[in-house]
């Protein structure tokens, strides 16, 4: 899937980072103007002082009066300069929180984003750069925009001031001070637009070496790195992505220290211009010493402000980078998408479905995975999907659950449109059971309730359990449904089988209790008498609901009421087993396709064998 997002310029960023801030503490606001008035204030009348001390000593002021004024004034700027440090520390506690309130954020948005844009390897390159972005401490978006944009304030105000003194001397060094000044404006540009235009490049290699040396400490590769001895090609391969991620940040690196070079060669031509006029007017009698001073600290100042203006430019351009990539995940999502004034009253009863000209396909443009697909489940109805593998039986469920939007044609519930009922509600008619569902490091009783302990009805619970035959396994263990799940929060954790699994699956679906029960590939982990029971269960488990049960066993969907062939995307026939057993010669084929003995069918097969395993399980418990 191609995510489109858009591209914005650093002031626009630099714009929706201070809206970022303003909506969460807009006393933060205020405390970075009123450091900025500071951080100007200070130099200002620090370059006045040494005027001032001149003036009164060539004037013969007594030195009692002379002490007076000069620590008066500078009393005045420590005042001031503890007083900006004051604010300055009081904006960065709160400029910290603002950050960790972003982070909070984009967790959140990552929960209620689409599941195509969760899916989808472009999504997952998004959120990790969101996340990179909004998170890395003091190289966050937040905390590198905001000084930077109080930073070019600050700069701004001090190059006004200052030019207003130097313009005083002559109005045409201004004019050579900021033609060179262009010059340190336009050289951390051309590094940033290399950064810009190569960062997906690195950001690629980044993705692949992240992924590798994770995957080196997850115990579910490293079985397979150590037995089939992958030790040295992922070493290789790791070493080539590291060997390209270094050839990258020497370039960038080369960039920056050209920039670099550069600037301090015009610094040292614009500055060393400056001065020698300056002292040429001093020294010709234009200008008296006092006044040479003050010039001079205007012209230090001067270049300061300018070369603070550069840098902060250029931190600008650099926080802008990691806004865009906090603004590409958050926005990724909005496209295309529309506010519902209104939705439908939707009734979680006698639930009718129904697939109409469906199309989908991954990419605009792409092949089709569903193909022109119709197909309607009665309400109460059991509906079995089965097919070869890339037939389109799990696209269709995650078209029907609001995962995916059909690229034409539309899914009707209780004959009106998906798109006319609230999303959230339509996800309440679902309970499934996917092929792979996750397990959760909370308790068992959480895993089965997907809520926390203290809203979760834990007789529910124990039935959902009961009725998915799992209920004996997890009352032998210590802290029963309260155990703790998954070793990788802790040791003691509980872990399932496959089987085990599935069933904890099923009896989640279970608890939830939706009208719509779907299950794909519910018995693909399960040994043969789990299956058999499971089968015969199943009437009891679907009472009262539609239900959707996807197969690649034609044996175990002869108890649905209809079975759904598809093939290549589209609903190749429809029937009960024995409607599809005459008259289909594809269903047929794939049926014996399937048988174990070339004699005997699967189903009979099946039967014989789970009765086999039945008796001997229970003549094992009878002895114990």
């Amino acid at each position: 899937m191609k995510m489109q997002t858009r591209g914005h310029n650093i002031w626009a960023n630099a714009w929706y980072c201070v809206k970022m801030v303003n909506a969460k503490d807009r006393v933060l606001l205020w405390l970075f103007l009123a450091t900025t008035l500071i951080e100007v204030l200070v130099p200002f009348l620090g370059i006045f002082l040494p005027k001032l001390v001149v003036e009164q000593i060539t004037a013969k002021v007594p030195p009692v009066q002379l002490i007076m004024s000069v620590s008066t004034v500078a009393l005045g700027i420590a005042l001031l300069y503890a007083a900006g440090g004051d604010l300055k520390t009081r904006s960065q506690w709160r400029m910290i929180m603002v950050q960790s309130e972003y982070v909070w954020d984009l967790y959140m948005q990552s929960l209620r984003c689409s599941y195509q844009l969760v899916e989808s390897a472009e999504g997952q390159t998004l959120y990790q750069r969101a996340m990179d972005a909004v998170y890395k401490g003091d190289e966050g978006c937040i905390r590198l925009m905001m000084p930077a944009v109080m930073g070019i304030c600050t700069a701004v105000l001090g190059f006004a001031l200052y030019t207003s003194i130097l313009s005083l001397l002559n109005p045409w060094i201004i004019l050579g001070l900021v033609a060179l000044s262009l010059v340190n404006v336009l050289l951390p540009m051309w590094t940033r637009r290399f950064e810009r235009e190569n960062k997906d490049r690195w950001a690629a290699l980044d993705k692949k070496i992240n992924y590798l040396t994770q995957k080196c400490l997850d115990p579910a590769y490293g079985k397979e790195i150590r037995v089939y001895r992958m030790r040295c090609w992922l070493r290789s391969k790791l070493a080539a992505l590291l060997s390209a991620r270094r050839k990258w940040d020497c370039r960038t690196e080369n960039r920056r220290y050209g920039a670099m070079l550069g600037n301090a060669l015009t610094i040292l031509l614009r500055d060393g211009f400056a001065y020698a006029y300056l002292i040429y007017k001093v020294s010709t009698g234009q200008i008296p010493l006092a006044d040479f001073v003050l010039y001079f600290g205007a012209i230090t100042g001067f270049s300061q402000w300018i070369s603070s203006l550069v840098e902060q430019v250029s931190k600008i351009g650099t926080a802008s980078l990691r806004v865009e990539d906090y603004r590409a995940f958050v926005e990724a999502d909005a496209h295309g998408k529309t506010e519902q004034p209104s939705y439908r009253t939707l009734l979680l009863n006698d639930i009718k479905i129904e697939f109409c000209d469906v199309c989908f396909a991954y990419e605009p443009g792409g092949k089709n995975v569903i193909d022109h697909l119709s197909m309607t489940i009665e309400p109460g109805q059991k509906v079995a999907l089965v097919g070869v593998n890339g037939a389109g039986k799990t696209t269709l469920v995650k078209l029907l659950c609001g995962f995916y939007t059909p690229s034409s044609g539309e899914i009707r519930i209780n004959d009106h449109p998906m798109h006319e009922y609230d999303p959230d509600a339509l996800l309440g008619l679902f309970a499934a059971v996917f092929q792979d569902a996750a397990l959760f490091p909370f308790t068992v009783a959480e895993n089965v309730a997907l809520q926390p302990k203290k809203k979760l009805e834990a007789w529910r619970v124990d039935i959902s359990l009961r009725q998915a035959k799992l209920q004996e396994h997890i009352q032998s263990l210590p802290d029963g449904a309260d155990s703790q799940m998954l070793k990788v929060v802790t040791n003691a954790g509980v872990v399932l089988s496959g089987g085990q699994a599935q069933k904890m699956f099923l009896a989640r679906a279970l608890y939830k209790d939706s009208p719509v029960l779907i299950r794909d590939e519910p018995t693909a982990a399960l040994d043969p008498i789990a299956e058999s029971a499971q089968y015969k269960a199943y009437e009891e488990l679907c009472f009262g609901k539609s239900s959707l049960y996807i197969s690649h066993r034609l044996a175990s969907t002869m108890f649905c009421d209809r079975i759904a062939l598809m093939k290549d995307g589209r609903i190749a026939e429809w029937g009960t087993h024995e409607e599809l057993m005459a008259s289909s010669p594809l269903y047929r084929e794939l049926y014996n396709k399937q048988q174990m003995i070339a004699e005997e069918d699967y189903a009979h097969m099946y039967e014989i064998q789970s009765h086999y395993y039945q008796d001997q399980a229970d003549e094992e418990g009878a002895g114990a």
